[in-house]
């Protein structure tokens, strides 16, 4: 897993804004509570999981989520931008 430059400075802006510390909080990836398809993330203060780091962003998969191979960049996509998980061959930066 790989999370860009763009993708990380972005998710620190939303933590701020939401008063969330990252010296305090993780982005913490997990299956969607209840069993739902798909992946789901929050931030959380503690969790168990692999533990990553991207500048000051602490990033934690839960250990049942597999992130191998993944990017999570920015984007703008039909007029709105957002996160966008990819594949590496489709990040140039």
């Amino acid at each position: 897993m790989r999370i860009t430059e763009d993708a990380t400075e972005a998710i620190l802006g939303v933590m701020k804004n939401n008063q969330l510390d990252p010296q305090k909080y993780s982005m913490y990836f997990c299956n969607p509570p209840g069993g739902g398809e798909g992946l789901a993330f929050n931030f959380v203060e503690n969790e168990i999981g692999k533990h990553l780091k991207f500048g000051d962003l602490n990033v934690i998969l839960a250990l049942d989520v597999d992130m191998e191979g993944v990017v999570v960049d920015l984007r703008e996509v039909d007029g709105r931008t957002g996160l966008v998980f990819t594949g590496e061959q489709y990040v140039s930066h």
